[in-house]
């Protein structure tokens, strides 16, 4: 890379790094007259904050097989009804194996439940009419679930950037949000836009894929548009769905967002940290909101992630328990049919 793409301070040039790779780690170090960039996965228990992780990754593995630290961004497994998580990221992978088994190019409704968009930036650039990882040089395509599967092993689409490429590349969306702390549209459905923004580092001025709202919405090459509705309100969040199917997205720091992603989330003063109970509760009455509005049997594809960094730890298995329960319980009735 070259030298006067990053500052020469070290602190500055680490910040700038880590600002643009996000969940991954950056290091840098000068090679001939310009920078060698090595990226990798984190590799302690401390970038993830939460002291009780290995609670939950104790529980992981008995129930689903091993994982490590480094193994976190990629530990995933398919249960009956749902696929499962620790990073948010693989939600795009089931997304793309649900495309794969359509026919046709039919809209869909996402239900995304979060207390986060996910509409960062991936580390994609535009090549014809497709994308480009970044990180490996290899080819992307929505289509192509392999393609997905391994920019989500390299970095490329992370746990806050997997929506861009389902919007770019997808069938025409509404995007439902049931937010927790922010987020609220106050009943208004906005358009989201898909657009473009230059790299600065890793192709600098090739094309990446973003997503826009009105007060963010930029005349540079705005494509196709979908539909937004954000709300904490169960009733109001499926309210006036369009027919077609229904894809369910589910990220547990919905729920309890304790960490935020922050080491100093001690001293945060607004913290969206319920007990176990009011947990459990707001799952339970999320899946009576799906059978009462008469769409749970719409839901084409579930996915759930448990978000380290963001929802305990100590929390992940009653609450999964919970999740499996209810679906266990919908399929017997009749009332669930995604991922069976």
């Amino acid at each position: 890379m070259a030298r006067d793409l990053l500052p020469e301070n070290d602190v500055a040039r680490a910040r700038l790094l880590q600002e643009y790779f996000g969940e991954l780690v950056p290091t840098s170090s000068l090679h001939g007259r310009g920078w060698q960039i090595t990226v990798t996965r984190p590799p302690t228990a401390e970038f993830y904050i939460d002291p009780q992780l290995q609670e939950g990754l104790s529980w992981w593995a008995r129930t689903f097989g091993p994982v490590s630290i480094d193994l976190i961004p990629f530990a995933h497994v398919v249960r009956p009804g749902f696929r499962l998580s620790l990073s948010d990221a693989w939600t795009l992978v089931s997304w793309s194996e649900y495309l794969k088994r359509q026919e046709r190019r039919a809209s869909v409704t996402v239900l995304h439940v979060d207390d986060h968009r996910d509409m960062m930036l991936p580390h994609l650039a535009k090549c014809n009419d497709g994308f480009t990882d970044l990180l490996s040089g290899k080819p992307f395509s929505l289509r192509d679930s392999l393609s997905v599967c391994a920019a989500v092993r390299s970095g490329a689409v992370g746990m806050g950037s997997f929506v861009a490429p389902f919007l770019h590349q997808g069938p025409t969306t509404d995007f439902r949000h049931l937010c927790a702390s922010r987020y609220d549209t106050n009943g208004r459905r906005l358009p989201l836009c898909c657009g473009f923004e230059r790299d600065t580092l890793l192709a600098v001025g090739s094309l990446r894929p973003n997503i826009t709202l009105p007060t963010e919405l930029s005349s540079f090459r705005c494509g196709e548009i979908h539909g937004y509705l954000g709300t904490p309100d169960l009733r109001a969040w499926l309210q006036d769905l369009r027919d077609g199917p229904i894809l369910l997205h589910v990220d547990m720091d919905y729920f309890n967002n304790r960490f935020a992603g922050d080491s100093d989330w001690v001293d945060h003063a607004h913290k969206h940290d319920p007990p176990l109970v009011e947990v459990l509760t707001k799952i339970d009455a999320l899946f009576v909101a799906l059978v009462e509005s008469g769409i749970s049997t719409r839901i084409s594809d579930c996915s759930v992630s448990l978000s380290p960094s963001f929802f305990p730890a100590e929390f992940w298995e009653p609450s999964i328990g919970r999740i499996a329960d209810h679906i266990e319980q919908l399929h017997t009735k009749g009332l669930w049919h995604a991922g069976y």
